[in-house]
């Protein structure tokens, strides 16, 4: 079956817009299946035949609702792209409001020494991997508690940012290795999807890694145990940044305010909701 780069086009687009994807979608689709960007494309060009069967094969795809980040396998994150599949949760606006804010926390409170930062479920590194291309005297440390993401992890670290420490553990075993007061920053985004809310999310969020949304709890279990139990490595006046879902910022708050931290505020994301909580060791 011959057909025009024309034509192909104009079936993943009428396909997808149809089914109500996006125009990302289309074209991301036809970037993969043609080796180029619509704007680099003959589209007088005939389409061979493996062009046609890729394109319909993920245009399927898609259509099931398989996330299209994870048929890319990569996707961008702030200034740099990270390798991504079905391991990892999908690199979003959101955290990249986290870890610009982190950035920015560092910048004001912590340039006057060598800083050392952890990020806690790290997942495709890419907070702990801004960090460290933004602050380049910051030792940075990634933990991660899932073989599949942890290999991930190690790939995006060697690409983009090879000072970058990533160690695999259960973040609780891991604080047991590393001595009181010598983090200037705790960041995480970790699980907090409650279990009553997971199986409620919408089909795509289901193809990410469930270990990484849902703490199989209320949603708040992960924020109570790092804010009390990493609270002794924090140095006095360390930060801890958390991402935190839809109408959880003033719970996160109150757990910290138990546990002694001060200085708690919210911050909002781009879309303007709150999004991460930040607080100070007193």
């Amino acid at each position: 079956m011959e057909m025009l780069r024309r034509d192909l086009y104009k079936k993943i687009k009428d396909t997808l817009l149809t089914a109500g994807f996006s125009l990302i979608d289309v074209r991301e689709i036809y970037k993969i299946t043609s080796g180029k960007n619509i704007f680099d494309t003959d589209f007088d060009e005939l389409a061979d035949i493996l062009e046609i069967e890729t394109a319909k094969e993920l245009t399927e795809k898609r259509m099931s609702g398989y996330p299209i980040q994870y048929i890319c396998g990569s996707w961008p994150f702030l200034d740099f792209e990270l390798e991504v599949n079905e391991n990892v949760l999908i690199p979003r606006p959101e955290t990249e409001s986290v870890a610009d804010c982190a950035i920015e926390i560092i910048k004001k409170f912590h340039m006057k020494r060598n800083i050392n930062v952890v990020d806690l479920c790290s997942g495709s590194g890419c907070i702990a991997i801004a960090i460290s291309r933004e602050i380049e005297d910051a030792s940075v440390t990634a933990v991660e508690i899932s073989i599949g993401a942890y290999e991930i992890l190690t790939r995006n670290i060697k690409q983009l940012a090879p000072k970058v420490i990533p160690v695999l553990d259960d973040i609780f075993q891991y604080l047991e290795t590393i001595e009181d007061s010598c983090l200037d920053m705790i960041v995480s985004n970790p699980p907090y999807v409650s279990l009553n809310d997971y199986s409620a999310l919408q089909k795509e969020l289901h193809y990410e890694p469930r270990i990484a949304l849902c703490d199989e709890g209320d949603g708040l279990n992960y924020y109570r145990k790092i804010s009390k139990k990493f609270k002794r490595k924090l140095k006095r006046q360390g930060h801890i940044v958390f991402e935190v879902g839809d109408n959880m910022s003033d719970d996160v708050g109150s757990i910290l305010k138990e546990d002694g931290y001060k200085d708690i505020e919210t911050i909002k994301d781009g879309f303007l909701n709150p999004r991460i909580v930040i607080a100070v060791n007193d």
